[in-house]
């Protein structure tokens, strides 16, 4: 992530370098003041270096502030931020914490894939209810329909998904023998983006275990998640609408958490953190006046 944001300043440096003074794009821009055309800035002129620096700036600043939610928690917590394939943030990826009920995911993931897919109703409706509801019953069929614990790690690795040190013994999550990591998480959830997992995760404010959670919040209707709790543990893994309308998919585990308001507290300073990305002013309050930025 430096690397990128060294390359966008390395690059901010050089349009400033190559731009001809004064120089202004002559293209139908948008609308100003009084009716007067916006002409576009043009690419090679210091007018554009705000856009250069946004993205990098962006990040940096979810960087930071998921660190700041990371020092929160307990030691034993594992967290990934991601924008489709880019990672933006791994603390622990690989380390096998007890998931709670999170392990749903892994169970309904395997089910999906061993017994019918998401063509068998009776699947996709279990894996709605285990995931939104989180529904013990449905997890626990759910966990029969693939074959059992061992079956259900096989199925993450067959797929290429990261399995080691997964370990399923109940669909549940209630069992402490249980353990996931981060890296399995997270991958199910990027495997499953569009199909029934995606549609079973509960949504912030609206359904399953979010229902009445961030209701009257930025996080309403915009954080769809696995909710995991019980005691000393904590789990939320699953997607966040950001500001301006792109994705992030997510997975924090945490062990050692001294009570349940607790687990609330750090799941909802990760949620807040995450929607409200990119955490900047727009261009036009940082760059030149007068200009469209394309």
């Amino acid at each position: 992530m430096v690397l990128r944001a060294v390359a966008a300043v390395a690059l901010a440096v050089a349009m400033v370098a190559a731009g001809a003074p004064g120089a202004a794009g002559q293209g139908a821009g948008a609308t100003g003041g009084a009716g007067v055309p916006r002409p576009d800035a043009p690419v090679l002129t210091a007018r554009r270096l705000p856009g250069a620096l946004v993205a990098p700036m962006a990040e940096s600043r979810l960087v930071e502030s998921l660190s700041q939610v990371l020092a929160t928690g307990p030691p034993a917590t594992c967290l990934i931020v991601g924008s489709g394939r880019d990672r933006i943030v791994e603390h622990r990826a690989h380390e096998a914490l007890v998931p709670a009920s999170a392990i749903k995911l892994v169970t309904a993931f395997a089910a999906l894939r061993r017994a019918g897919g998401e063509s068998d109703p009776a699947v996709a409706a279990d894996v709605r209810r285990a995931l939104a509801d989180s529904g013990n019953d449905a997890a626990t069929r759910l966990l029969a329909a693939a074959g059992g614990g061992d079956a259900a790690v096989a199925a993450l690795a067959e797929a290429g998904l990261p399995a080691a040190g997964v370990v399923v013994t109940d669909g549940t999550g209630l069992d402490r023998g249980n353990r996931a990591t981060c890296a399995a998480i997270q991958a199910i959830l990027e495997a499953g983006r569009g199909g029934a997992l995606d549609e079973g995760l509960a949504v912030a404010g609206e359904t399953g275990t979010l229902r009445t959670r961030f209701v009257g919040t930025p996080v309403e209707g915009r954080l769809r998640a696995k909710t995991g709790s019980i005691r000393g543990v904590v789990a939320l893994a699953g997607h966040a609408g950001t500001r301006t309308g792109g994705r992030l998919t997510f997975t924090l585990l945490a062990n050692g958490i001294p009570d349940l308001a607790a687990g609330e507290r750090l799941q909802e300073r990760l949620a807040t953190v995450l929607v409200a990305h990119p955490d900047l002013p727009d261009l036009d309050l940082i760059g030149p006046r007068g200009y469209r930025w394309r």
